[in-house]
């Protein structure tokens, strides 16, 4: 993920009234939304974090001032006020994560080892088909923490004033309009294909080294449209510079509720997430897994790290194990029938 980029007023007037809100949520679905998940259990390993000794090394496999970074900077104090143990944010960043990744791997099941990550984990074997890393079954998957919120931005010269004029737009000149991303196989070039195959679209992709490059022409006109965060897509549009189609979230942005989703305004079931979430190294035992997502539940719920999060466009989640694990399942499959149905190929050179 890119760095984020701080911007005055990301928020809506109504976001405050959705603290209490979400707050109530994560409070409600502790552990006891932990029942039936599928952790196995090795003997001998602690079974609470106050069970252990010396500190908790929090692995980032990404670069300082990224949401990954952001979001371990939060829960990191907050953790440590919690169980009595320091905590130390690593960053490992390099070779899309896979330099974090195996450090984890190697670590103890005992709670001292921890990694926050984001959902760009699952294509790791598009990207890296050799890789000695099996993401599915390589960790334990503790808790989704928060995700960003990304909009379908467009120059303000394409003639479409909405999504469904867009796609009519789109789709009346096959191969004609072009869209920016970061970089092959980037959320931002994955939800695009997967935009094109669902709405029968035949779109250039213009691929760049990193998300500041695309911006700048798209901004200037050269390329038509891309993904934004939302956050960073707003301010644009009310400076007439970008025009935002709508949003890639299933529901509307609690930090931005007027603006509708795609699914919603043109393409039914389309929807995306750019999620953050906590794991520990495989083989880490049911109840030590509760335990740390009981407290990290207890943490997200802090109208401070709510509100510290929302300023940067980002919306605080929560989940069982299960419900991680089962959002990593079928964003796995998803992200390797678009790549097999689009012929793309992304892996990394």
């Amino acid at each position: 993920m890119q760095p984020l980029t701080a911007s005055g007023d990301t928020m809506d007037r109504n976001s405050s009234s959705n603290f209490s809100h979400e707050r109530r949520k994560l409070l409600r679905g502790g552990a006891a939304t932990l029942a039936g998940a599928a952790i196995p259990t090795a003997p001998g390993v602690a079974t609470t974090l106050d069970g252990g000794s010396g500190p908790i090394r929090l692995i980032v496999p990404h670069a300082p001032g990224t949401t990954p970074d952001l979001a371990a900077r939060l829960v990191g104090p907050r953790l440590t006020a919690r169980v009595d143990r320091p905590v130390i944010i690593d960053n490992r960043p390099g070779a899309s994560g896979l330099i974090g990744y195996e450090m984890v791997t190697k670590a103890p099941p005992d709670g001292s080892t921890l990694m926050i990550t984001a959902a760009s984990i699952m294509t790791l074997p598009l990207l890296y088909p050799n890789a000695p890393i099996n993401v599915l079954d390589g960790f334990t998957p503790i808790s989704n923490l928060c995700s960003t919120n990304f909009a379908l931005v467009i120059h303000p010269s394409l003639p479409a004033g909405n999504f469904p004029q867009f796609l009519a737009y789109v789709r009346a000149r096959p191969g004609t309009v072009d869209y920016a991303s970061p970089g092959k196989g980037t959320f931002h070039h994955l939800w695009m294909e997967q935009m094109c195959l669902m709405a029968g679209l035949q779109m250039s992709h213009v691929a760049y080294k990193g998300a500041s490059g695309a911006i700048t022409d798209v901004l200037a006109g050269h390329v038509k449209t891309m993904f934004l965060p939302v956050h960073q897509a707003v301010p644009f549009q009310k400076e007439g510079k970008l025009r935002i189609m709508g949003v890639i979230s299933a529901t509307r942005d609690p930090n931005f509720p007027a603006l509708d989703t795609l699914s919603a305004s043109g393409l039914p079931g389309f929807n995306g997430e750019a999620w953050y979430a906590l794991f520990g190294p495989k083989g880490m035992g049911a109840k030590l897994a509760a335990d740390i997502q009981t407290r990290i539940q207890a943490v997200l719920a802090e109208p401070e790290i709510m509100f510290t999060l929302a300023k940067q466009g980002v919306v605080v989640k929560g989940s069982s194990t299960l419900e991680l694990y089962t959002t990593m399942k079928n964003e796995q499959e998803k992200w390797a029938r678009v790549v097999r149905e689009g012929q793309l190929n992304i892996r990394a050179e």
